[in-house]
């Protein structure tokens, strides 16, 4: 059985989370942001459910306090959830492979549902497989962006925790 996670071990996760949540304010391409690695991350890499749900939609809300809302938060924060449930269920095989193909995934998902909710909302858009259609069309340029960042910001935070794992043992989950 899996030791739950130490004070130190939740303040470091929780401090990673939090810098990479934070970093959305700094001036960047379009979609091109942590917000998938910070969820994905947070959700491996808690043990406890709650601070693995909690921890990352509380620090995404912090940085949608200060760069502000939208009329999409449903969705996007419904999308943030499940990349948190995808990274809750990898927490126990975290590799190159599940950390790149979980990440591609939960772009493609992230896509999907907000430009599906976009669709729904937004009058540009005819209500039919047409708008839909174009909707996520003219989205594609964002996707690209998005899967980019999103492989870069994953690698960076679970490249940055191994190897702090590796320096600083008390990091490492114990079995």
């Amino acid at each position: 059985m899996i030791q739950k996670d130490t004070t130190t071990r939740i303040a470091v996760i929780s401090g990673l989370v939090l810098v990479l949540a934070l970093t959305r304010i700094i001036p960047h391409l379009p979609n091109f942001t942590p917000i998938i690695a910070v969820c994905l991350f947070g959700g491996s890499m808690f043990r406890n459910r709650l601070l693995a749900f909690a921890v990352p939609i509380a620090v995404m809300l912090l940085s949608d306090l200060i760069i502000g809302f939208h009329n999409n938060m449903i969705a996007v924060y419904g999308a943030f959830i499940l990349v948190i449930f995808a990274g809750y269920l990898i927490r126990n095989k975290i590799n190159i492979t599940t950390v790149i193909s979980t990440s591609i995934i939960s772009s493609l998902t992230f896509f999907l549902v907000t430009n599906f909710s976009t669709w729904l909302g937004d009058p540009r858009y005819t209500q039919n497989l047409a708008g839909l259609f174009t909707d996520y069309t003219e989205s594609l340029p964002f996707l690209r962006n998005q899967v980019l960042g999103d492989l870069f910001y994953s690698g960076a935070i679970f490249g940055l925790f191994a190897l702090a794992t590796k320096k600083f043992p008390i990091l490492m989950v114990r079995k």
